[in-house]
């Protein structure tokens, strides 16, 4: 981990090693990106343009380069700039989260399954995930983690505990289920995150993790806001996931994949039919019917919500959610990653 993240503050064309799964070398690709260009289209997406000084600082911190890895997949935006406090206080009028996200509902399976006495959601924002535990399984402790110290009040008010922006206030093998959800991609130094979760949950107790899958339809989109830095620093696949938590101590009990939901419709079908031909085999009589491509999104959506249809299962679209366990023996090999978190 060191050598990568020496890497990270310097020449962005040249390889580094893989912080996923560590085998491989992380290769320059095409993609560029300018991040003060970057945080100017969240601007227009806002309503309103960014500080001049907001949009200067992050250019001089850029240009970004992605970087793949050979072996897992991963990619990684090299040099790594994460969005900081004036960053997301300046997009945090953008609300693209879903307060009954995907992941909440398979995470609260494996809850409902598991009956923790605790819970730890890493990244937890405003509570929503921890929200709906609370709403289901009222006996649960419920603790939150979030760089956002400013959130700790609302947390409480809600019955939750807030542990801070680090997890030093968290005892070794202290907690029973941990989760973090769309957390990875954002962090500085993925590995220590993990190391983290391992350290503070129980042997065998239950991880779960999500990530944006490049993999599935999400993947068609690379040069969408949400996928760029200063916000999503990192590119994530199944493999890459598993390989970071099976070397930091995780066992891998099961991997599910978001389907293609009805809110998805919209702006996934065009790629849905360009990256399955099957799915233009099935959608063909809607597509004659519509006569113009462009009407066809929303005459299938008209079409499948009359008929009650929520989702297409077998078309991956975003999300893959990671279920784990603690492997037994590990919380004492794992508190390395302490100060790492620490620092971002």
């Amino acid at each position: 981990m060191d050598d990568t993240a020496g890497m990270t503050h310097s020449d962005p064309t040249v390889s580094a090693p893989c912080p996923a799964c560590a085998e491989g070398r992380l290769a320059p690709c095409d993609q560029i990106v300018d991040l003060g260009e970057v945080v100017r289209r969240w601007g227009e997406v806002v309503g309103t343009m960014p500080p001049e000084e907001l949009v200067t600082r992050y250019r001089s911190q850029g240009p970004c380069k992605l970087h793949e890895c050979e072996c897992c997949g991963l990619g990684m935006f090299l040099p790594v700039v994460p969005g900081d406090e004036d960053f997301y206080r300046f997009v945090s009028a953008v609300d693209y989260y879903l307060d009954d996200r995907w992941d909440f509902q398979e995470s609260l399976r494996v809850v409902g399954r598991r009956r923790p006495r605790s819970v730890l959601d890493i990244g937890c924002g405003t509570g929503g995930f921890l929200g709906h535990i609370k709403a289901r399984f009222p006996d649960i402790d419920t603790f939150g983690q979030d760089l956002n110290k400013n959130i700790s009040t609302a947390l409480e008010a809600d019955g939750h505990r807030f542990v801070g922006r680090d997890l030093s206030t968290l005892a070794d093998s202290s907690v029973d289920f941990v989760s973090a959800l769309q957390v990875l991609e954002h962090a500085i130094d993925p590995e220590a995150c993990l190391l983290q979760l391992a350290r503070v949950g129980k042997p065998l107790s239950a991880v779960v993790v999500s990530v944006p899958d490049s993999d599935s339809l999400v993947g068609n989109f690379p040069d969408a806001l949400t996928e760029l830095p200063p916000h999503h620093v990192t590119r994530w696949n199944e493999g890459a996931l598993r390989a970071l938590m099976e070397r930091c101590g995780l066992e891998v009990i099961s991997v599910t994949r978001q389907p293609l939901e009805k809110y998805l419709w919209d702006s996934y079908i065009d790629a849905a039919l360009a990256a399955r031909p099957w799915f233009m085999g099935f959608l063909a009589p809607f597509v004659e019917a519509a006569g113009d491509p462009a009407e066809m999104a929303k005459l299938i959506r008209k079409q499948w919500q009359a008929r009650g249809i929520d989702c297409l299962w077998g078309v991956d679209s975003h999300t893959v959610l990671v279920e784990a366990r603690v492997a037994p023996g590990d919380q004492g090999a794992n508190t390395a990653g302490q100060e790492k978190w620490r620092k971002e």
